[in-house]
């Protein structure tokens, strides 16, 4: 799954967190419905894994590359 799916399934003024393999906070960003904004090259990263915390926060694990 990439960003750009992820994005598509949430809902508008949802909360997400993009950490690395290591944990480390990427973006922190509420989700507005538009995902217009962001650059392809973030939109076609890979998602490893994701959860929703107790809050409705999703917190997405990204795969690692070169750039992070």
């Amino acid at each position: 799954m990439t960003v750009e799916s992820l994005l598509k399934k949430l809902d508008a003024d949802t909360n997400i967190i993009l950490k690395d393999i290591h944990d480390i906070t990427l973006i922190n960003f509420i989700y507005k419905g538009r995902i217009d904004v962001f650059d392809s090259a973030f939109l076609s990263r890979e998602v490893k894994n994701f959860r929703t915390n107790s809050s409705g926060t999703v917190i997405a694990i990204l795969e690692d590359t070169k750039n992070d």
